[in-house]
């Protein structure tokens, strides 16, 4: 049934889109983006993805997901050309479901962009440095305290802003040969940044949800980096803590499994972005019932 609507998006961007059942009937090539419906991989859905992706190189998959309990989430996370997972039954499934496509195969676009529809109401800070973390985060109530949002939402809204913060002083920051500045640092230890190195803090409000959004001048994220903490976070296995130096590490999963949708923008050597959307409407989904979407997207070269 997602048919039609995937293959009509696919060729608004330009493209030929082609809906093979079974990977064998797929041509050997690299197509642009594969979009995969995991309710249709059968009992061995690890060799169906294998069979998938020999056939189809390093192309990038999106899964268009119904029910997926944490396990399964784990394992379509970790799959090692992930760009997207879309929660079919949301209300704006078509919607992201086209910003994921248009992200994977066009290159993510960095800003609100076309997000915020007209109205909405939207703020920015620039961090200075680790000092500056509790002046944003009062900011950030205080914003979303003066549109009405619940409480229970400002202090969820408040934790993914420390901890996109806390990436971007201490993880992002690097030199020109890629070392890592202070992600060695006790988090404990100031960090103060320089006009240029200063990432900036948004936030936005509008009917029926809350976007937060921390953007760093680094661009020293690397995708595969959030796709294992992803997937490791999910398995809540016993490998939970590592003895390493810099990457965003598990704090994205904390934000992942919080939030409804989280976006991560790269643009090497330049900036990093990452977007987190809040609904506004109730409680957080049961990822069993709904998973949460997820965009993996870096400016193409």
């Amino acid at each position: 049934m997602d048919q039609p609507r995937v293959t009509g998006m696919v060729t608004a961007l330009g493209y030929r889109a082609e809906a093979p059942v079974d990977p064998t009937f797929i041509a050997d090539g690299e197509p642009a983006v594969c979009v995969i419906d995991p309710d249709v991989l059968g009992p061995d859905a690890p060799g169906a993805l294998r069979e998938l992706f020999a056939r189809t190189g390093s192309a990038p998959a999106v899964f268009l997901c119904g029910s997926c309990d944490r396990d399964r989430l784990s394992h379509l996370v970790g799959v090692r050309n992930l760009a997207a997972i879309v929660a079919r039954s949301h209300v704006a499934s078509d919607e992201d479901l086209r910003h994921a496509l248009s992200a994977v195969t066009h290159g993510p676009t960095f800003g609100w962009g076309e997000a915020l529809r007209p109205g909405a109401a939207e703020q920015a800070w620039r961090v200075a440095g680790s000092a500056d973390r509790d002046r944003c985060l009062d900011a950030v109530a205080a914003f979303a305290s003066e549109r009405g949002v619940r409480r229970r939402i400002v202090r969820l809204v408040q934790d993914v802003a420390d901890e996109l913060i806390t990436n971007a002083v201490y993880d992002a920051p690097s030199d020109a040969t890629g070392q890592r500045l202070y992600a060695a640092l006790d988090r404990r230890q100031p960090v103060e940044l320089d006009d240029a190195s200063r990432p900036t803090l948004r936030m936005a409000c509008e009917d029926g949800h809350v976007r937060v959004a921390v953007e760093d001048p680094f661009g020293s994220l690397a995708l595969e980096t959030v796709r294992y903490y992803l997937a490791k976070g999910l398995r809540a296995g016993n490998d939970q803590v590592d003895d390493k130096q810099g990457g965003a590490g598990l704090g994205l999963t904390r934000i992942y499994e919080s939030v409804d949708r989280m976006t991560v923008k790269v643009e090497p050597g330049r900036r990093t972005e990452i977007t987190a959307t809040i609904e506004l409407g109730g409680a957080r989904g049961d990822m069993a019932t709904r998973p949460a979407g997820l965009v993996l997207a870096r400016t193409r070269t």
